[in-house]
């Protein structure tokens, strides 16, 4: 199995990720890739730092036409197609 760090700057290289946590390895993101099957189909988005919930992020989407995203980091199918629902976190 590879590494966090291995697995995440892989991502960022095929484009798959647009901003990345630097750091230790501490971070953790609740999901990876997702495929939903249908309109209005939701799931949680979250980031625990050290196995501790980040409560100050913000969530943003990379197609509001295929996934919306709101504060509490629940993403929603709006449509088809893929996107990209890249962070920034205190």
């Amino acid at each position: 199995m590879e590494n966090y760090h291995t697995a995440l700057k892989k991502l960022v290289d095929e484009g798959y990720v647009k901003y990345a946590f630097s750091g230790d390895g501490s971070y953790k993101i609740s999901h990876s890739d997702v495929t939903m099957s249908y309109i209005g189909e939701y799931f949680n988005l979250y980031i625990t730092h050290d196995g501790v919930k980040m409560t100050e992020v913000t969530w943003f989407t990379s197609d509001s036409n295929v996934a919306s995203v709101n504060d509490m980091g629940v993403v929603t199918a709006t449509g088809v197609g893929t996107a990209t629902i890249p962070t920034v976190g205190d």
